[in-house]
């Protein structure tokens, strides 16, 4: 990088980090740009050359997350090592898979919660990241129809989103072991090599 694009660099993380620490304590719709930059130390016309606006900054703090989450779980198990293992070992409802993410959330609340609660949804490649996991998983149990497969991952993951997203709103109160367990229970035993 050149120093341009490392002085570019910093002045979004001081963004950022302003972004994040008003989050804490502000509800996100009262959040100004005004705000951000006092705390940021930078101007108004520094924030338009990084951001739109302040959902614009949003995304890009989700979007870096997700990307420090992602490359930290893909350290932690590979796609090649799943595909060898059993069936009950790629259960992805384990605590083995959930708690590297729920502590990742946890950790992330504040931004988590109203990124869902204002987007709907996360990053595509988190999604993809997630979808592929859970499809080795399902194939492990016979079930070879990708479009069937695609349809399952996308209802594993809708309703492990809906709990983490009802946990976050009630500002994590539960541990992370007991939200592994819902998710468990609400899981568990669906997958029938019946197809």
């Amino acid at each position: 990088m050149n120093k341009f694009e490392i002085k570019y660099c910093n002045t979004a993380r001081k963004m950022q980090n302003a972004f994040t620490a008003l989050i804490e304590r502000k509800n996100f719709r009262d959040i100004t740009v005004s705000e951000i930059c006092n705390l940021a130390g930078v101007n108004r016309t520094t924030f338009y050359l990084h951001y739109d606006n302040v959902f614009d900054l949003l995304k890009e703090i989700s979007d870096r997350l997700v990307c420090e989450f992602i490359n930290g779980y893909d350290k932690q198990i590979t796609l090649d090592e799943l595909r060898s293992y059993t069936a009950e070992q790629t259960e992805f409802n384990t605590s083995k898979y959930l708690a590297p993410y729920l502590n990742f959330v946890k950790t992330n609340k504040a931004i988590y919660k109203v990124y869902m609660n204002n987007f709907g949804e996360l990053n595509i490649d988190y999604m993809q990241h997630i979808n592929k996991f859970m499809s080795v998983n399902i194939e492990k149990y016979g079930i070879t129809d990708t479009t069937i497969i695609n349809y399952m991952s996308k209802f594993y993951f809708t309703g492990v989103m809906a709990i983490v997203l009802e946990w976050v709103n009630n500002d994590c109160k539960e541990d992370v072991a007991s939200i592994c367990e819902i998710i468990a229970l609400c899981t568990r035993h669906h997958i029938s090599t019946n197809n």
